[in-house]
């Protein structure tokens, strides 16, 4: 039982460091790629401004054309914040999420609370790749 168990854990512990090989290697892929889709939104949102900029400056409020359209109106109203520490409470959104540790501290003291209770999670396993001699 023994020799099945440690075969068992040479071929999984082979088998987790090939995956998280593969998992850096395509979290270094994501990140490039994430980075030239940025790049080319900033192109995308250039050349709009660019146009915009040209037909408002221009007067021009619509071109037209059998395969696309573009028009341009008077800008809206938007907010600018100059200064976040002047403004007032009342203009701040919160979020609201689950204090789980301070559910956890409550639940050990022995509270009942309503929506929460303490489990048991799953055992730990603890992975040592050994480099091969």
């Amino acid at each position: 039982m023994n020799e099945l168990t440690t075969e068992l854990g040479q071929k999984l512990a082979t088998l987790i460091d090939t995956r998280q090989f593969d998992i850096d290697s395509l979290d270094s892929q994501i990140k490039k790629l994430q980075g030239k889709k940025k790049e080319l939104s900033i192109d995308i949102d250039d050349f709009k401004d660019q146009l915009r900029d040209a037909m408002w400056s221009n007067g021009i409020s619509k071109i037209e054309h059998e395969a696309f359209e573009f028009s341009c109106s008077k800008p809206s109203e938007v907010v600018k914040v100059t200064d976040e520490s002047a403004l007032d409470d009342l203009y701040f959104r919160v979020k609201k999420e689950v204090d789980k540790s301070g559910l956890k501290t409550d639940l050990k003291r022995g509270e009942i609370i309503k929506g929460a209770e303490l489990t048991q999670g799953k055992p730990r396993l603890t992975i040592k790749i050994k480099e091969a001699k």
